[in-house]
């Protein structure tokens, strides 16, 4: 079974796009757009299973272990999916004959900006919070979680931003 995480789309010295897996050092050839859009959307599965069970409660006036029930089957559906349907078709390659191209270090500063931009709305959420202007609990819920999905996020770009010398 292959997790979001543990994925990440690399290019190689020909400008060759591949899935990479990391721990099973295994890499898929991604032959069009529609592959890639399909990686990143088992990359941010856990992030758009538990939006949408938000999005669940907030239309629908749900009980809360019914939305997490529905987050976890979304989540579970893209699991099983992309593991049995479309990770068998793509092409694997070889590891040893693909040369992983260096990402040039850039000079942007943009995800540096949007990385301090997700901890802002957090801080300002956080105020909304402690002023009472969140409303009932169940909405007092939702904006801790996306509290916490701001923070994350923030934190992310910042220390991603970090690493990578975009100071």
């Amino acid at each position: 079974m292959i997790f979001g995480f543990q994925t990440r789309i690399v290019e190689n010295t020909k400008n060759n796009r591949f899935l990479f897996i990391r721990g099973k050092n295994e890499y898929y050839q991604i032959s069009s757009s529609k592959q890639e859009a399909q990686i990143k959307l088992l990359q941010n599965n856990i992030l758009n299973a538990l939006t949408a069970g938000m999005i669940l409660r907030l239309f629908f006036n749900l009980e809360y272990y019914f939305c997490i029930i529905a987050a976890l089957i979304i989540y579970s559906v893209y699991l099983f999916l992309f593991n049995t349907k479309l990770l068998p078709s793509f092409d694997q390659a070889a590891a040893k004959n693909i040369k992983i191209k260096k990402k040039p270090t850039s000079n942007s500063t943009a995800p540096l900006v949007q990385g301090i931009g997700f901890i802002i709305i957090a801080a300002g959420l956080v105020y909304c919070v402690l002023t009472n202007q969140a409303g009932d609990p169940s909405m007092k819920i939702m904006v801790y979680a996306v509290i916490v999905i701001a923070v994350f996020l923030g934190t992310k770009q910042v220390l991603n931003s970090l690493a990578n010398g975009r100071l």
